[in-house]
C-alpha cells in the first residue's frame, strides 16, 4: 500500500476521533444510548441483568479503547515500512497515539457538557498498546519468515 494511502486512513480515522469529541454531551449520551439499549436487550435476553449505567460506561470506555486500537494498527502499518529497531518502531507508534489521545482529551474540554480526563487518555493507550501488540506479532512474525 502507498505511504500516502496509508497517511490519507490514519487523517480519516483521527477525524472520526475528533468528529465524536467534538459532539456535545447530549449528542454524545444519545448515541451511545443507542448500543446501551441494544447490548442490554441482548443481555437481558441471556438472563444477564446490567445497570444501564454500568453498560453505558463499559461502552464509551470500550468504545475509546477501540479508536485507539485502530488507530496504533494504523500507525503500526504506516511505521512499519521505515527500517526500525522494535524498541524505535514502538516508541514511534506509542508516541503518535498518545499524541493524538492528549489533543483528543483537550478537545473536549471546549465542547459543551465535556471534559477531558487523564484517565480516558489511559484508557486510549490501553487500546493502543493492545494495537500495537497485535501489530508487532504480525510484522515480526512476517520479517521472521522473510529472513529465513
Amino acid at each position: 500500500m502507498k505511504k500516502y494511502y496509508k497517511i490519507i486512513l490514519i487523517a480519516l480515522w483521527v477525524g472520526f476521533i475528533y468528529y465524536n469529541s467534538l459532539q456535545p454531551a447530549n449528542i454524545s449520551s444519545a448515541q451511545s444510548f443507542k448500543f446501551v439499549t441494544f447490548f442490554q436487550n441482548i443481555f437481558l435476553k441471556l438472563g444477564i441483568n446490567i445497570s444501564t449505567d454500568t453498560l453505558s460506561l463499559i461502552i464509551r470506555k470500550g468504545a475509546h479503547m477501540f479508536e485507539y486500537f485502530v488507530l496504533a494498527l494504523l500507525f503500526s502499518i504506516f511505521y512499519k515500512d521505515f527500517v526500525f529497531s522494535k524498541k524505535r518502531l514502538f516508541c514511534y507508534i506509542f508516541f503518535s497515539t498518545i499524541l493524538i489521545s492528549v489533543f483528543d482529551e483537550v478537545i473536549q474540554t471546549f465542547v459543551v457538557g465535556r471534559s477531558g480526563s487523564i484517565v480516558d487518555v489511559g484508557i486510549d493507550m490501553l487500546g493502543g498498546l493492545i494495537g500495537i501488540g497485535l501489530a508487532f506479532i504480525f510484522i515480526y512474525r512476517k520479517r521472521e519468515k522473510k529472513n529465513k
